[in-house]
């Protein structure tokens, strides 16, 4: 799978994932509905089925997420497995 969310998207995701509690929460719970909330409202690949692998049990703190931001940005413009490079 490619990656399917262009810069502004991962910068936005990261914002979000390092500020907001309650889209912390929809990240984990439902992704789909997460990814739906950046910029152009991208959607989980339709090749995709979400499992554990998309859905990480637990993300790296605001602080931790903020921190790297840079670094992390860099790492999802190529990386395929997204969310598990948010995890602790």
């Amino acid at each position: 799978m490619a990656n399917e969310l262009n810069s502004a998207q991962i910068d936005a995701l990261l914002d979000l994932l390092s500020s907001d509690d309650d889209y912390r929460a929809l990240f984990v719970r439902d992704l789909g509905k997460a990814l739906e909330r950046l910029p152009g409202k991208p959607a989980i690949p339709a090749n995709v089925t979400p499992g554990s692998c998309l859905r990480p049990m637990q993300l790296a703190s605001k602080e931790a997420i903020a921190k790297a931001k840079a670094s992390l940005s860099q790492r999802m413009s190529r990386e395929t497995h997204i969310p598990k490079i948010l995890e602790p």
